[in-house]
């Protein structure tokens, strides 16, 4: 007999194009340039992030996003089609991630990409 995963655990991997609006991914990696990802990486965009397309413009436009820092930019729709997430089912709501944004911005900062592209924060929250 063959234990059956709970519904909970099952996941699944997409581009961010593909992502229903209001729904929580985690960014697993990238199928872009390196000159594309160095400049996401630059914006907070970078692998583990947890982000949520807030709008789509029309007519195959960017998307609006929100990472889970706080931060919101747009993405272009090209690129979008190369940021590869995970969609978990069960993960937070959109109004969880948002509540979480204000403090996962410093853990975003101490990562070692924002490290490496030289991200100076001074006398923010002290």
């Amino acid at each position: 007999m063959y234990a059956v995963a709970p519904s909970s655990w099952l996941t699944s991997t997409l581009s961010l194009i593909g992502i229903p609006v209001h729904t929580p991914v985690l960014v697993i990696n990238f199928n872009l340039e390196e000159q594309i990802k160095a400049r996401l990486s630059a914006l907070g965009v970078v692998k583990g992030i947890r982000l949520v397309v807030l709008r789509r413009a029309m007519l195959g436009g960017p998307l609006h996003v929100r990472l889970d820092m706080g931060a919101e930019l747009a993405i272009d729709a090209s690129v979008a089609k190369g940021v590869v997430v995970q969609q978990q089912t069960g993960s937070d709501s959109s109004e969880q991630l948002e509540q979480r944004a204000f403090f996962g911005w410093r853990k975003q900062l101490a990562s070692p990409e924002a490290k490496e592209i030289g991200v100076v924060v001074a006398g923010i929250m002290q």
